[in-house]
């Protein structure tokens, strides 16, 4: 029969969730199923339902998440089965990996593929696109380039310049760093491994919370909104924003006694029903939330550049040492900074100024003050 949907069949030189060219294929007959091997998914069955009739055709999110849930939950001797039913169920509940996860992710490959860590490995982007959550081949190379920055690994090939400003390639060769092999298996209590606990709770929960030594908010990171809402209303960037604000709560926290940040969140006693009114919000309790999306819509391009403002102005080894998420709340994206205390070194921002958290506000010590905070607080 070969009429209908059975007039068609699976592709069998290219895997029909991510595109790539494959490994081994089998089909069995028109509209019957087909087994995969993928360089970048790995295992899988898939039934010609789900391939026709189910968003993987041709979402792209649809793909990745399929392709995610296949490299983490199947394999040769148990390949998983996609089905039309099963397929539509994935894609509504499968989450995505974070940056920071995306990070750990690869880091782990590295791991993985180099006998003795430090030995020197070869990757395929393309096939690493599942492994690490990504959407695209430019989002692996994204990555490789965020833990070469942060001195995870060295890159033998390509071997110049920050790699996102490299035409699109596709074999790499690298190693990790000691760094990097101390990211994944250090055995010294360098990081308190509980964020607080009101990183448990929901935006709502948490914004029922007045700021505190572990509690605060931020309106942006670099959009300066006392100029948009109480100047001349232009929506410029300013990087000492971040330093005055964002960068310099960081670092207090992680010399005090850790905590949350809120960015995308303004406390409404700072600004008039007639300011606020000049952009979206929503009122809860003691703030306004008017979202990460006034100073820029790309989530991924946001945290890289959020921790390529750390990396600069604080220390490359703080990755270890948040967490950044972005929750919603309604139709607003917040971005969350869990930062997690430190018990064997200090920080400083631009390697000079030592902040601390003194109730609901952040204090910077100097002289007397600070060898005294130091010396009470040893690390």
């Amino acid at each position: 029969m070969k009429n209908g949907y059975l007039n068609s069949k699976l592709p069998e030189k290219v895997c029909p969730i991510c595109g790539i060219e494959i490994g081994h294929s089998k089909l069995f007959g028109y509209g019957g199923n087909g087994e995969y091997h993928c360089h970048n998914c790995g295992y899988f069955t898939i039934t010609y339902m789900a391939y026709r009739l189910t968003p993987i055709i041709n979402d792209q999110v649809a793909k990745q998440k399929i392709s995610y849930h296949i490299r983490y939950n199947s394999d040769s001797e148990n390949p998983l089965t996609l089905t039309k039913d099963n397929v539509q169920t994935l894609i509504n509940n499968v989450e995505l990996p974070s940056l920071s996860d995306q990070i750990k992710n690869l880091l782990k490959w590295f791991v993985k593929e180099s006998e003795n860590s430090l030995d020197t490995v070869d990757g395929t982007v393309n096939h690493l696109i599942a492994y690490v959550g990504c959407k695209n081949e430019e989002q692996v190379i994204q990555i490789l380039d965020e833990i070469w920055k942060l001195g995870y690994i060295v890159m033998e090939n390509p071997t110049t310049g920050p790699l996102r400003e490299k035409p699109i390639f596709n074999i790499f060769a690298g190693h990790l760093t000691p760094l990097g092999i101390e990211h994944n298996f250090s055995t010294k209590p360098i990081i308190q491994q509980s964020f607080p606990e009101i990183e448990q709770n929901s935006i709502e929960d948490i914004l029922n919370n007045n700021e505190s030594a572990t509690f605060e908010v931020k309106g942006s990171v670099q959009l300066d909104l006392n100029r948009l809402l109480k100047g001349d209303e232009n929506n410029k960037t300013n990087k000492q924003i971040a330093k005055d604000g964002v960068l310099k709560t960081i670092v207090a926290l992680l010399n005090s006694s850790s905590g949350t940040i809120l960015i995308g969140v303004l406390e409404n006693d700072k600004y008039t029903i007639v300011e606020i009114e000049k952009i979206s919000y929503i009122e809860i309790k003691n703030y306004y939330i008017v979202g990460i999306e006034i100073e820029i819509e790309n989530l991924d391009k946001y945290e890289l550049t959020l921790r390529d403002l750390i990396a600069e102005h604080i220390s490359k080894n703080v990755v270890g040492l948040l967490e950044i998420t972005f929750p919603k709340f309604e139709n607003f994206t917040i971005c969350k900074i869990s930062v997690s205390q430190t018990v064997d070194k200090w920080y400083y921002l631009n390697d000079e100024n030592f902040y601390v958290r003194d109730g609901n506000r952040t204090v910077c010590l100097k002289g007397n003050d600070a060898d005294d905070y130091r010396r009470r607080n040893s690390r």
